[in-house]
């Protein structure tokens, strides 16, 4: 069975002892380091992989010439586990088709670190990747890294160190580059954390000055081999941990699957991009289907740089590369390790208060859509709207509006509303633009037509174009009809309509049994504005802050 899509697949051949790609196998989501950046969200108490799914990850990953990266979590937090695991894998790959990535959190212990390194040295593997960056470094002191690297020499196992830097990282890149020369020993070098999970809380401008990164630590590599008269040529020290040429057969493809058995198409950037289960269904066909989605389709792709790519289809200043993901941008049956946003629907006639107790309770960011009716094209639902928003906000809850709202709901604050809450003012803004299903552009639900087929469209703004040209086939309400902002052409009478979809719940909580913190109802909402009073501001609480909007 073919891996690749035709179109991808290359004419030479690849001439070396390891698979074409590599794919990680989450075997936990338990880990004891609680990184600040860790994209996945891992603590002590996440879930280990089942055997079960071990062995259909090793099944499906060796039919489809993938080579596996067992990583986590920690995976030498439950040393019987690990053994496990690799046994299971074994019986499919080779040991020197096998990596794995660990933060060396055994190091501290000279008993415990030559125990972990055995379990690899017994079953001849032949590299190991030790995660080293200050954020690690909070649990895993330098000195425990040291260890583990003369312990691995002594057995005959590689240790390649895996540093991800910052704009705060550079006292430690100077201890780092001093520790690669005087033990000899191979590292790769990433200028950047990912912006998902947990370092969505980290401020993003810490990632800035890649390039700068990048050359001080080549510097500083240089600066050590002249001191201890080593070996001054860099790339001598540097080593990619993927054993194989990745994007050479499949451009930016890197299948990671989770505990859970589910399946997405990298192992950084496209947490959100799901493929599928693996318990359930083959690679092969998950990765067909994938391949005709717009992150897919980009990632199988020969372009340079994935990233590039995506935000050419994502308005102007986006980070978002995930939330344009699965047959609808905003995919409503995403996974909770998928990403961290949640969307959600709202509608005006809900009852807001029961919402903010769960917005609040919920440690995702939300996209939020609200959903209008024509009799809701008014300053009195747009005061409701308003009220949420400022109630959100000052109840700490992170949030992002993903379609326009009509000027109608707010008048003349039209623009500084839009401007306090990051309202998309234009379909180019808009989140839910387009999504691709079956490798076909599709416009947003009230829109509702087909456009043109991946490949054919190069940008955002080419996609945008296609769709205005088929807007007068749509036919507004009789009340946008009459509008003045409809009429000046400042709001085109469309987006407002139903998302034809059930609200989605947060965090599925499904109840109304929740306890209420203020003996106001917003159930009573009597068509002016609502008023509320100051309960309490702590993010931890139940209890919430009910703003006036004067």
């Amino acid at each position: 069975m073919q891996l690749l899509p035709a179109r991808f697949r290359p004419e030479q051949k690849m001439v070396n002892v390891f698979k074409k790609l590599d794919g990680d196998l989450l075997i936990t989501e338990a880990c004891p380091v609680d990184c600040e950046f860790c994209i996945y969200s891992c603590n002590t108490a996440g879930t280990w992989m089942p055997q079960h799914t071990m062995r259909r990850v090793a099944e499906e990953y060796t039919k489809n010439d993938i080579g596996i990266r067992i990583c986590g979590g920690e995976p030498f937090f439950n040393f019987k586990k690990l053994e496990e695991c690799l046994d299971i894998v074994l019986e499919y790959q080779k040991p020197h088709e096998i990596l794995i990535i660990t933060s060396a959190v055994f190091g501290a212990s000279e008993r415990k670190t030559s125990d972990a390194i055995k379990i690899l040295s017994d079953r001849k593997m032949d590299t190991m990747v030790v995660s080293c960056d200050r954020f690690h470094l909070k649990t895993v002191p330098l000195s425990s890294i040291i260890r583990t690297i003369d312990e691995a020499k002594k057995q005959g196992i590689k240790i390649i160190l895996r540093i991800t830097s910052d704009q705060e990282s550079y006292s430690l890149m100077d201890e780092l580059a001093e520790i690669i020369v005087r033990h000899n020993v191979k590292f790769e070098f990433h200028d950047g954390f990912g912006t998902y999970g947990r370092a969505e809380l980290l401020d993003n401008a810490l990632n800035a000055e890649r390039i700068k990164r990048t050359e001080y630590m080549h510097n500083k590599v240089q600066e050590f081999a002249a001191k201890y008269n080593a070996e001054t040529n860099v790339s001598s020290y540097e080593e990619q941990s993927p054993k194989r040429s990745q994007r050479k057969f499949a451009g930016w493809f890197f299948p990671t699957t989770f505990p859970n058995g589910n399946v997405y198409g990298h192992s950084e950037c496209g947490k959100a991009s799901l493929m599928g289960n693996i318990n359930n269904e083959s690679l092969s066909l998950m990765i067909e289907r994938f391949s005709k989605t717009l992150p897919g389709y980009i990632l199988w792709s020969e372009k340079r740089d994935f990233f590039d790519e995506m935000r050419k289809f994502l308005p102007r200043d986006s980070s978002d590369l995930f939330d344009y993901c699965r047959d609808h941008p905003l995919y409503e049956k995403t996974p909770k390790e998928a990403i961290g946003r949640e969307h959600v629907v709202v509608r005006v006639y809900d009852d807001f208060h029961e919402f903010l107790i769960k917005a609040k309770l919920s440690a995702r960011e939300l996209l939020i859509t609200f959903e209008l009716r024509e009799e809701d094209l008014n300053l009195v639902a747009g005061n409701r709207i308003r009220w949420l928003l400022q109630a959100l906000r000052q109840n700490g809850v992170r949030f992002k509006i993903c379609r326009t709202l009509p000027r109608c709901l707010f008048g003349a604050d039209y623009n500084k509303i839009a401007e306090t809450f990051k309202i998309p003012r234009n379909c180019y803004e808009c989140s839910e633009l387009f999504s691709v299903k079956d490798g076909q552009f599709r416009s947003c639900k009230p829109l509702g037509k087909t456009g043109p087929k991946l490949g054919e469209v190069e940008n955002r703004n080419q996609v945008l174009e296609i769709f205005n040209k088929k807007r007068h086939e749509s036919e507004p309400c009789e009340t946008c009809k009459s509008c003045k902002y409809f009429k000046r052409k400042l709001c085109d009478g469309i987006c407002f309509r139903l998302y034809d979809s059930k609200p989605i719940e947060i965090g599925g909580l499904q109840n109304s049994d929740m306890p209420l913190s203020n003996e106001e109802s917003f159930n009573s909402f009597n068509g002016s504005l609502i008023k509320g009073k100051i309960i309490s501001n702590d993010k931890n609480s139940n209890r919430i802050f009910l703003p006036v909007i004067q």
